[in-house]
């Protein structure tokens, strides 16, 4: 157990079931992040409650590589699924990369991203909107999942401000970026990951699809509790 896994949550419905599986548990806060450390799985890991957002998502990642010597990271979480994904409520989204989708300009020909205004999210590594999660641990991920026979899709996420509550913007979102998850964080979870030099996987289970919103048709809490299984079928595999 010599490495620390960092799991990173916005809300504590998306890792209670974990919380409740830790073993040798501590509880502590810095700001207003609640943090958890223990063991799962035979692996220490620390829980990061960090709040829905970028900032939050951000802060809470740089928070646990910094203070625990963090050498994996999982975004873990709901998101909703793009109809054109084929993903069903209840289903299980692996992130290959995702991508910031309102971070840019808006001009009379519509919407440029941060490459084409010359803005790097990280200075001098040629990152701009597009975020790549770890190929490894995708791959580690998928064979956990494939031995635990749970259902998944992988593909390109992305990750918003504003979360989609119409159909017709999530068709325009579709048409830009072909995506089959959006969520709050991904995005800043995986660039704080990618500025630390540490590998990153994100897994959402789907509470919704995009479309139309309504409240009533969501699942957050199944869904929260199937990525959580899957979740430990990883780092049992990591």
């Amino acid at each position: 157990m010599k490495e620390t896994i960092a799991l990173i949550a916005a809300t504590e419905v998306e890792c209670s079931g974990i919380l409740r599986r830790l073993k040798r548990t501590n509880t502590s806060r810095r700001g207003h992040f609640v943090i958890n450390t223990g063991v799962l799985e035979g692996k220490k890991v620390v829980v990061v409650v960090g709040g829905p957002g970028k900032a939050n998502a951000s802060s809470a990642t740089v928070l646990a590589i910094l203070q625990y010597d963090v050498r994996k990271v999982i975004n873990l979480g709901v998101g909703g699924a793009f109809s054109s994904s084929g993903l069903r409520v209840g289903e299980l989204a692996l992130c290959t990369e995702d991508i910031y989708a309102e971070e840019g300009t808006i001009t009379k020909r519509g919407f440029k991203d941060l490459r084409s205004i010359g803005l790097e999210l990280i200075p001098q590594r040629a990152v701009y909107n597009r975020i790549a999660f770890s190929a490894p641990l995708l791959k580690k991920a998928e064979f956990a999942l494939k031995r635990a026979s749970m259902a998944f899709e992988k593909g390109r996420f992305i990750t918003v401000s504003t979360v989609t509550g119409s159909t017709d913007r999530a068709e325009e979102l579709t048409r830009r970026f072909k995506p089959i998850c959006e969520s709050m964080e991904g995005a800043a979870v995986g660039q704080m990951a990618i500025s630390f030099g540490i590998p990153a996987l994100q897994i959402r289970g789907i509470s919704n699809i995009v479309e139309d919103r309504n409240r009533r048709r969501w699942k957050i809490r199944e869904a929260a509790a199937v990525c959580q299984d899957a979740v430990v079928e990883i780092v049992k595999a990591l």
